[in-house]
């Protein structure tokens, strides 16, 4: 059966640099992210009310739930999910707003569990944000990459066959649109974390030598900034726990880098 939200990997989208936040945000957004100071960036871009400041708002609330180390922060994903739709409203077609909705409704659905994400329709209504950017700016390499770990999370949890009658998720199209996405964005550490996790959830045994080699790279990367540093700091987790070889405590690992509450571990 498919897991309860088949769109973690949308962090990707969430979790982009402050360098690439498009239109000028207000004095001190910027740097307050960089920092790693989230709430503040998302209070004073909101504070902005334009379109492009309230989805950087989002963004930022996406970042500070799920970088805190007690978990996810549900009322951060709901304050994030109520500035997307805000941004969008004012522009239909700024691309940030709805990629940084469907991550917030991704995450939000993971929290609710099984059954209520299900009714809610939360994959399609997550599917239908990724294709409004991609509707607006095809060549988003944010949104190819959102929407190339939407496949590969419901071929993960779904197993192909489902994956493919159920929804139109391919596993080929997952690796293809990340990877693009990957060559367009060849210094985002946090991007090719999410990348590496994926492989590793998809199968340990025949991506292992493709995640050990982007984790490396994200191991090493040397930007400063705090997402770079999260990325990183988790990267060396992982790869020491695949020095193990014990397979067990690697999906475990995977499952809470991915956003996974304790108990689908």
């Amino acid at each position: 059966m498919l897991r309860p939200l088949l769109l973690l990997l949308f962090l990707v989208a969430s979790l982009r640099p402050a360098q690439a936040a498009g239109p000028a945000m207000p004095e001190g957004v910027m740097l307050a992210y960089k920092a790693g100071r989230y709430a503040e960036a998302a209070r004073v871009a909101e504070e902005d009310g334009t379109a492009p400041a309230l989805a950087f708002a989002a963004r930022a609330l996406i970042a500070d739930a799920i970088t805190r180390p007690d978990g996810l922060c549900t009322d951060c994903l709901r304050q994030a999910e109520a500035l997307a739709r805000r941004a969008s409203r004012l522009d239909p077609v700024n691309v940030e707003a709805h990629l940084q909705e469907a991550v917030a409704l991704g995450f939000l659905g993971r929290s609710m569990g099984v059954f209520a994400a299900r009714r809610e329709g939360l994959a399609e209504r997550v599917r239908e944000q990724l294709d409004k950017a991609l509707s607006i700016e095809p060549g988003n390499p944010w949104a190819r990459a959102s929407l190339g770990a939407w496949h590969l999370e419901i071929v993960t949890h779904a197993g192909a066959l489902l994956a493919t009658i159920l929804y139109g998720a391919e596993e080929s199209d997952g690796l293809s649109l990340y990877r693009a996405a990957l060559r367009d964005l060849p210094d985002e550490a946090l991007l090719r974390l999410q990348f590496a996790l994926a492989l590793l959830a998809l199968d340990q045994d025949e991506h292992v030598p493709e995640a050990r080699d982007v984790l490396q790279g994200v191991a090493a990367a040397t930007r400063e900034d705090a997402l770079t540093t999260f990325a990183r700091d988790r990267a060396r987790q992982l790869l020491a726990a695949m020095e193990t070889k014990r397979s067990a405590d690697i999906r475990r690992l995977v499952l809470k880098f991915q956003g996974y509450p304790a108990a689908e571990r």
